[in-house]
């Protein structure tokens, strides 16, 4: 009986042994898998990251290009107007001139028109 109760113990041992490396084979093999998914999931991200990184580039080279061209339209937009200033006051000098004009054509007409008729008055 004594020999009985140990070789029973004895298969009790070997089967809790069996389990428990069965348990760590398991253990190992999830252990593998849960690393092999974190490093997955480690690159994913880092691929991610990189895209974002890349966006963020590209934005940065957009907005500096767009403030090359908003510079250059407010230098351009300064300069067009100073040429509309220039512009205008020549517009200005231009109409006085024309009224100027007008009146000392008005003034010859009148008195060439008068000089004529004296000249037809006086004449036989």
């Amino acid at each position: 009986v004594f020999k009985e109760k140990n070789i029973h113990i004895f298969e009790e041992k070997e089967v809790q042994q069996q389990q428990q490396m069965q348990m760590e084979r398991e253990s190992e093999t999830l252990l593998a898998e849960i690393q092999a998914g974190e490093y997955d999931y480690a690159q994913r991200i880092e691929s991610r990251m990189q895209q974002v990184s890349d966006l963020l580039a590209t934005f940065s080279s957009l907005t500096m290009e767009q403030h090359e061209t908003v510079s250059g339209l407010f230098e351009t937009m300064d300069e067009v107007a100073h040429v509309v200033e220039k512009g205008r006051d020549q517009l200005h000098r231009a109409v006085e001139r024309k009224s100027n004009s007008t009146d000392f054509l008005t003034l010859l007409v009148v008195f060439l028109t008068i000089s004529l008729l004296f000249l037809h008055y006086i004449s036989p």
